[in-house]
């Protein structure tokens, strides 16, 4: 199964418009936050892929309903979803690696500091996958970036990819 991985659109559009069109066999789509209004919007011309988003520090009142996090399930793994600005990433991901141990997750999505990060974590806690698309409309690394999440019965394959 393909997943796109938004974050931090910040109600700029056109660049995961891009991206969906690049990966017309993508399932489904997340969003972690700073841009749930655009997303959603967007999500309305793909009523046939699943979509899941959770709130950012920017999202303010545009947002709803949508949960600051959540854990799912996406194939057989265990998913967290979050923004990130509650777990200070900006600042190190310590805390957030702890949380996502704390819920038994398999991977760990986030936003909020707009630069791509990939990396896997095992310790005597257990095993997690890190990961972070960066920002699809501002991003501090480069060209605007996403993530594209593939998940097999052999394990979890991340990428980025970029507008």
């Amino acid at each position: 199964m393909k997943i796109l991985v938004f974050s931090d659109s910040h109600r700029i559009d056109r660049f995961m418009h891009r991206a969906v069109e690049m990966h017309p066999d993508a399932a489904g789509f997340l969003h972690l936050g700073d841009g749930v209004f655009e997303f959603e919007r967007m999500c309305e011309r793909y009523p046939d892929r699943f979509h899941l988003a959770v709130r950012g520090n920017c999202d303010g009142s545009m947002s709803g309903d949508t949960p600051l996090e959540m854990v799912t399930e996406l194939g057989n793994k265990r998913v967290f979803l979050t923004h990130g600005h509650q777990y200070g990433v900006k600042a190190g991901r310590e805390t957030l690696i702890a949380a996502a141990f704390a819920k038994r997750a398999d991977m760990v999505l986030y936003g909020h500091t707009h630069v791509t990060e990939e990396r896997y974590v095992s310790d005597e806690r257990g095993s997690l996958y890190v990961f972070c698309p960066g920002s699809i409309s501002c991003p501090r690394d480069g060209m605007p970036a996403y993530g594209v999440l593939h998940l097999h019965k052999e394990g979890i394959l991340f990428s980025v990819g970029r507008c």
